[in-house]
């Protein structure tokens, strides 16, 4: 099992392979044009996606430049008759329930394996965690309104997660909607205040620039109400956060390896990687 984040602007559109393991992609911000054989996925922020062993894997179109999103895979054994097994034969793409609870476990998974501390009774702990999150349902399409106003925000605050001025007040005031009743809402459905659920959104994108990218939290990918946001917490440095300064070195072999090759991120033919870490090749077993 191995896990990452996929940056803004590492790539200019997903590759093109075929993997000997399942990934599961949450996306966090953007839109994920992908491909499984001959069908189609456009999968946007708090959606997710899960690409099916031995098939073929690309992406239909160029990314957004400000999209991200965290992936898992696993599967290389033989599989349980548990909760994976329950995923593979649910459906392959759906709303997640709970946005913030991927994001976190994402997040110390992550953490774990750059520490060089996650064994793999953990790492398999953390991957049922994330599957059971895929498992839950959202809510019925006909929710309450409190939900509906919560949830608007929540989208609303996505979308505008970089800019400064961002508060309860004006989202509401965009929505059209009390600030207090927003407020409320939004605890009720989310277990945390609009501003605190922006301050841990800022937060949390600061550690996947710092982790993953070289760039400074004021780049494109940070914008001042990120800057801002992370002023005064205790932060290490990019470095801290990377084991080497190249991006791709988030990245099992097998991905890392296949992008290098590609300096746009667009392969021209399919590519089957034999082993999790193992050596790459063309369809054709060359």
């Amino acid at each position: 099992m191995e896990a990452g984040v996929h940056t803004p602007g590492l790539t200019r559109r997903h590759v093109d392979r075929v993997l000997p393991v399942h990934e599961l992609i949450v996306v966090q911000s953007g839109v994920l044009p992908i491909a499984e054989d001959d069908r189609r996925f456009a999968v946007r922020r708090d959606e997710w996606v899960l690409l099916q062993a031995g098939r073929r894997h690309y992406g239909y179109d160029d990314l957004d430049p400000d999209t991200w999103f965290y992936w898992i895979c696993f599967g290389d054994g033989r599989p349980d008759d548990g909760i994976e097994s329950a995923v593979l034969r649910g459906g392959q793409t759906g709303l997640v329930a709970r946005p913030d609870r991927p994001g976190m476990l994402f997040e110390g998974l992550l953490e774990d394996q750059q520490a060089a501390i996650l064994t793999p009774p953990t790492a398999h702990s953390y991957l049922q965690l994330i599957l059971a999150e895929i498992l839950l349902q959202p809510p019925a399409t006909r929710q309450a309104a409190p939900t509906q106003a919560a949830r608007r925000a929540a989208a609303f605050i996505g979308d505008h997660l970089t800019e400064p001025d961002l508060s309860t007040v004006r989202i509401a005031d965009a929505l059209a909607f009390n600030p207090d009743y927003l407020g409320r809402a939004f605890r009720e459905a989310f277990n945390e205040t609009p501003t605190e659920h922006i301050h841990r959104l800022r937060i949390s994108r600061a550690r996947m620039l710092f982790r993953s990218t070289n760039r400074s939290i004021a780049s494109p990918g940070g914008g001042p109400g990120l800057t801002r946001e992370v002023k005064g917490e205790h932060f290490r440095s990019p470095a801290d956060y990377q084991s080497v300064s190249n991006p791709l070195s988030t990245l099992p072999s097998w991905r890392a390896c296949h992008i290098a090759d590609q300096p746009d991120g667009i392969a021209s033919d399919p590519v089957e990687v034999r082993g999790c870490r193992g050596k790459l090749s063309d369809s054709s077993g060359r």
